[in-house]
């Protein structure tokens, strides 16, 4: 711990020897009176000039102030995704934001009352980039507990805000490189999920069909 002290320059008042140094006391914040024990063992106040580094005081460190982070549960209260327009706002401690994403649901050509969610990888590569970019002041693995709660919410309102589905289905190839987070996402809100090879390109393909009753 940094020690307040005064050297001794013009030693004109009693008790004090030149270039000696005295632990302060106290001083005014002007430093024009500091308060010393004298070499008579007297706490007494001396006019600053007396010393020759009156004004130069080691302050102490400042203490680093404690951060303080958003929890997934604070954002998400205020999350929304408009699924009209596809815009996603939310506020992080009081800083609001908003996100055009590309997650939807269309019709199939199966049935029309099969829908299908579309932009699964795009909604996850848009988030992180715009997280990086806004929000890089947040550890990455709240980023990353933030992105997976904003695809849940998200595809929930899809399915609590569509009328007339039978079902819906979502799916996305295997090799993605984010398919371990959507998959983790959607396997507990799904009735019923496989995967196959496509012939068309070679890749894997999983098909989530989804529960619309998961809460």
């Amino acid at each position: 711990m940094a020690t307040d002290k005064v050297k001794v320059g013009n030693p004109k008042s009693f008790a004090l020897t030149q270039g000696k140094e005295y632990d302060v006391i106290a001083r005014s914040a002007d430093s024009k009176k500091i308060t010393i024990v004298n070499d008579n063992n007297i706490t007494a106040s001396y006019f600053g000039s007396v010393f020759q580094n009156a004004g130069n005081v080691e302050k102490k460190a400042a203490k680093p102030k404690a951060v303080v982070l958003p929890t997934v549960e604070e954002v998400m209260s205020t999350f929304h995704y408009d699924i009209g327009n596809g815009n996603v706002s939310f506020s992080v401690q009081g800083a609001e934001y908003e996100q055009s994403v590309v997650l939807g649901n269309a019709s199939s050509n199966i049935s029309c009352g099969i829908r299908q969610i579309f932009g699964l990888n795009t909604f996850i590569d848009s988030f992180t980039e715009f997280f990086e970019n806004e929000l890089n002041h947040i550890p990455a693995t709240l980023r990353d507990e933030l992105i997976n709660a904003m695809l849940k919410a998200s595809i929930m309102n899809i399915m609590e805000n569509t009328t007339q589905v039978a079902m819906f289905v979502a799916s996305t190839n295997t090799n993605y490189a984010e398919f371990g987070r959507i998959d983790a996402q959607l396997t507990p809100m799904t009735v019923s999920s496989f995967s196959r090879m496509n012939p068309n390109s070679g890749n894997e393909i999983k098909l989530w069909v989804l529960n619309q009753q998961f809460e």
